[in-house]
């Protein structure tokens, strides 16, 4: 058993003002974890349960939590810098004041999620699943949204400018887009999912 399962077993699933580095978690049962003021530095969480999960005031930096369960968390005041978490259901998730640097989401799932104050910079979202999201006064900079899913998740008001948008998919109507801030070349993506062709 790992120093993380013992600390979440002794205190009912609290633990704060900790470091975890260099570490290896396989198959841990972290559900509903509360993580305050925790750092996690080049840790490997594989095929772990972290539903419901809280991580307020922390850092999380170079870990992997690709294809493991973190739907139903709560970040706040936490920063995720060169993370993965591919294939990562982060679905029904509440996330504000955070930020997201130099992140891997491919095949992530936002959906069902409220995202507010957040930042996303130099973040890959190729192919994920963000339908459905409630967005407020949040950023993304140089960002790759290739082929995610946005059904239903209004970009009113998300500045775009800088982020790769080709074969985002929308609702049928695409009112998703109605809104958002785009360049002019990028409206040529647009152009193409409304099904004109140039000649």
């Amino acid at each position: 058993m790992t120093d993380l399962e013992l600390k979440y077993i002794e205190n009912d699933g609290f633990i704060s003002n900790d470091i975890f580095e260099n570490k290896t978690f396989e198959c841990v049962n972290l559900r509903k974890a509360d993580f305050r003021e925790i750092v996690f530095k080049n840790c490997r969480f594989a095929d772990c349960n972290l539903i419901g999960a809280s991580f307020i005031d922390s850092v999380i930096k170079n870990c992997d939590f690709s294809n493991c369960n973190i739907s139903e968390s709560y970040f706040k005041n936490t920063k995720l810098y060169f993370c993965r978490a591919a294939g990562a259901n982060i679905s029904q998730s509440h996330i504000k004041l955070s930020e997201f640097n130099e992140c891997l989401f491919s095949y992530a799932n936002f959906s069902n999620s409220s995202i507010e104050n957040t930042s996303f910079e130099n973040t890959i979202l190729k192919e994920a699943f963000l339908s459905e999201i409630k967005l407020k006064k949040s950023v993304f900079n140089n960002c790759n949204f290739s082929g995610a899913d946005v059904f239903k998740t209004s970009l009113k008001n998300i500045n775009l400018s800088t982020c790769e948008i080709s074969g985002m998919r929308f609702s049928e109507n695409m009112w998703e887009i109605k809104g958002a801030l785009i360049d002019p070349i990028q409206s040529v993506e647009i152009v193409k999912a409304l099904g004109v062709k140039f000649i």
